[in-house]
């Protein structure tokens, strides 16, 4: 029997649905014997003592408040790591990739990702990017789930200087090019495999494929605890070119990206 405990925060219907279509999963990809499923809210977990009974199961961290997501994260797993619970999505390096997106953007960048242009506005807007681009998104270096994104336009930019502040007030801003696209794709990547609530065509499989070679080489790399779920946010434009946005290494609503299950073959 698989053995896995789910330390989360809030919002038990999606909890439950999660559960269940865990379940299914396992049942049909990962193995045949019934899955044990726990949970336990992140106070409760963190009161844990290296005694615990948790030491066979996997660790799976989802459902966190959204105000303090990254430090609950961050917290859950250093006290894993104590407690020595195999963790399938630890917070490491990889996790601080996905959650700054400028950092992401320049990582993808790097190895040959095509991104949608992005800039750090450390104290004011850059006017030479504005001038660049009729439409643009500007929001928070981190977090999740679109929280302070807004587009904007030019003749929109009293209201821009406002909202720029505001993001200032908390967390570092960045400015991004509006895409035209014809179809968006949330993907979760779960082991070895790949979920979306739309079909994926062969292109967005080797992209998906690709995708997932550069994150194990990054692993190899940090010699870190493999990150084993995670979501990335795709682009398919008008021109046909597939852009990144985001990932995330704390996936909300999996069960809503569980129309279509694919292995990826490396």
């Amino acid at each position: 029997m698989k053995n896995l405990l789910i330390v989360c925060n809030l919002d038990p219907q999606q909890l439950q649905q999660s559960i269940e279509f865990l379940q299914c999963f396992y049942q049909r990809h990962i193995s045949e014997n019934d899955l044990s499923i726990n949970t336990l809210e992140e106070k409760d977990f963190l009161e844990l003592k290296p005694s615990t009974d948790f030491k066979d199961y996997e660790l799976l961290i989802l459902h966190l408040r959204l105000d303090s997501e990254i430090n609950s994260h961050r917290n859950i797993s250093n006290h894993a790591t104590r407690l020595n619970i195999k963790q399938l999505n630890p917070y490491n390096s990889l996790s601080e990739l996905f959650d700054n997106k400028f950092k992401f953007y320049n990582f993808m960048l790097a190895n040959g990702f095509k991104q949608a242009e992005t800039q750090l506005i450390k104290k004011t807007a850059a006017a030479e990017f504005i001038n660049r681009h009729a439409n643009f998104i500007l929001k928070p270096c981190s977090g999740t789930e679109s929280i302070d994104q807004q587009e904007y336009e030019h003749s929109s930019m009293e209201q821009f200087y406002k909202h720029l502040q505001h993001i200032q007030s908390y967390d570092l801003a960045i400015i991004q090019e509006k895409i035209n696209f014809i179809n968006e794709y949330k993907i979760i990547f779960f082991k070895n495999y790949v979920m979306a609530a739309k079909e994926l065509n062969q292109r967005i499989l080797d992209y998906c494929k690709n995708f997932f070679q550069l994150i194990q080489n990054h692993t190899n790399l940090t010699q870190e605890f493999p990150v084993e779920i995670f979501s990335l946010d795709l682009l398919e434009t008008e021109e046909n070119d597939l852009i990144s946005l985001e990932a995330n290494a704390r996936p909300a609503g999996i069960y809503k990206c569980s129309n279509f299950i694919y292995q990826l073959k490396t």
